[in-house]
């Protein structure tokens, strides 16, 4: 039903697309931003602007600086310039840049505001002032969003203002994700489209509004055209995947990221680099689904493609390490090459130096080598976990605290010791911010927990605890193995046989040689 259900979008929207001359204009999507710049600059801010709205900042920044240099006095070109530095999804701001751009404009906000030739694009300059003033973070990204409400609602027909202002209502939820704030984002955003269907930033903005568990199918329209709508931006590319996980759409997902990663690559080549953020970004998340998928081999290839990148480019190692992570969790630390690795962790952040700890002490457990586990242990014990990324909670330190404790009970053959603690994790998690993309922590405790209950023969328990895993994390192939042979045990032959049914989609095109594959195409009577 719901490949049917993408079949008709697609044909809608290709239909819409073909209707459209708008669409074959711009390779970024399309709006129109009136402004008092110089008509030979128009090009290049127009491309700035919407390389802003898909977060593609340093092609947009050379094209604002590019408007500059051919209308020194194009107020709105600085303005575009500055926001690149404002990454507003993570209230992450280069502020010495920003304040540089703005003051060739003018020495103070009254000079600048005055070199603007009409009311809204002062208000777009004295919106941007906000985020310049001296304040933490939070307070930043909520007097921004209040900033571009006021202006976009003077402006009702600027679909640009509007879009920024659903942006910034992301922006100021903060590390948690409010739904109230992000589903008055989503309207916003829904307006624009509304009016303007190749709109990136809405289209944009809105999958962001509705990647997580309970709002993804609400976001697959989106999903669907986004990449269509931006074809040459490598964050376009990828962003149908942040629908795609929580959906468990995994070909799909694969399919998305490998267009990013090559549009990163390309990006790479221009640039002399081996790939740019966004490339590298995907190929995280499209070793993931390759695991999804029990593509292992590919997922492997992939990731000694991105140990190559690193090689190159060390400000790839923080992305490669939750990749690493991923990696491993989910081949069960089988792959003794990547399992041995060493990284500095002192030079990554919290989040991504808590991967790696957490990674070798489990790989070190199910090695039995648990001294060098407590080592590890200690280290993510110690770790002084500083979180503001969007979703990124803290307390998923004390998730991975306390599965690598309880997997160590049970190593040791205290098995109601491990129980108690997992229990305790998925307490934490379950209440924890609900994430997008790959799991955080990197193995979700309730399928841990499943795992440990269905050792000791307690199925119906491990049942229960994979069918919530799934509920966070859906399609998640691990757990629908956990919950196929739990129910097979419990005698839930119907319950047993939707689970192999699902694995069996997700390995449709899978590697042939691990027993997980052959089981599950036996129950149910799949041929590759």
């Amino acid at each position: 039903m719901l490949q049917k259900f993408i079949s008709r979008i697609l044909i809608l929207f290709v239909s819409l697309f073909s209707m459209s001359a708008i669409a074959d204009e711009a390779q970024y999507g399309h709006t129109t931003f009136p402004n008092s710049g110089a008509d030979e600059a128009q090009p290049y801010f127009m491309e700035g602007l919407l390389m802003l709205h898909s977060f593609e900042y340093s092609d947009a920044r050379k094209a604002f600086q590019k408007a500059r240099e051919i209308d020194a006095g194009f107020t709105m070109a600085y303005w575009g310039e500055a926001m690149t530095y404002y990454r507003v999804l993570w209230n992450e701001i280069e502020l010495g840049k920003a304040r540089a751009v703005l003051a060739e404009l003018g020495e103070t906000p009254q000079v600048r505001a005055n070199k603007a030739e009409t009311k809204r694009e002062r208000d777009y300059i004295a919106a941007l002032e906000v985020l310049l003033e001296e304040s933490s973070d939070a307070e930043r990204a909520i007097a921004f969003a209040d900033a571009m409400e006021t202006l976009a609602a003077d402006n009702p027909d600027d679909e640009n203002a509007a879009a920024f202002y659903a942006l910034a209502l992301l922006g100021s939820s903060g590390p948690d994700r409010d739904f109230a704030i992000y589903m008055k984002s989503a309207a916003v955003s829904e307006a624009v489209i509304a009016r303007n269907p190749l709109h990136p930033g809405a289209v944009h903005y809105l999958i962001h509004a509705y990647d997580d568990p309970i709002h993804a199918p609400l976001g697959l329209r989106p999903a669907l055209t986004y990449a269509d709508i931006a074809p040459a931006a490598t964050h376009a590319l990828h962003m149908p995947s942040h629908i795609f996980f929580p959906l468990g759409m995994w070909h799909e997902a694969t399919r998305t990221n490998l267009k990013s990663f090559a549009a990163g690559k390309a990006w790479g080549e221009r640039n002399d680099k081996p790939v740019n953020g966004g490339g590298a970004h995907a190929l995280s998340w499209l070793v993931y689904s390759l695991l999804q998928e029990g593509k292992y081999k590919s997922a492997r290839d992939h990731l000694q493609q991105f140990q190559d990148i690193v090689a190159e480019d060390a400000a790839r190692g923080g992305q490669f390490v939750e990749t690493w992570a991923a990696y491993l969790v989910d081949t069960e630390y089988g792959d003794a090459d990547f399992v041995d690795l060493e990284f500095d962790a002192d030079k990554m952040p919290a989040r991504r130096s808590s991967m790696y700890y957490y990674v070798k002490a489990a790989a070190a457990i199910k090695a039995a080598d648990l001294d060098n586990a407590e080592v590890y242990h200690e280290r993510l014990a110690g770790l002084e976990m500083k979180l503001n990324d969007l979703n990124w909670s803290e307390k998923a330190k004390d998730v991975m605290l306390l599965e690598l404790e309880a997997l160590m009970h049970n190593a040791q053959g205290n098995t109601d010791q491990a129980v108690r603690l997992l229990q305790q994790a998925t307490e934490i998690e379950y209440a924890m911010p609900r994430r997008f993309g790959p799991p955080w922590p990197p193995k979700p405790s309730h399928e841990l927990l499943g795992e440990v209950l269905a050792e000791q023969g307690e199925h119906d328990a491990a049942r229960q605890q994979f069918k919530i895993a799934l509920s966070l994390a859906k399609a998640r192939s691990a757990s629908l193995l956990g919950l196929a042979r739990a129910s097979a045990a419990q005698g839930q032959d119907d319950e047993a046989r939707r689970a192999y049914e699902a694995l069996a989609t997700n390995w449709s095109a899978a590697d042939t040689n691990f027993p997980a594959l052959i089981e599950a195409r036996n129950l149910t009577g799949a041929t590759q």
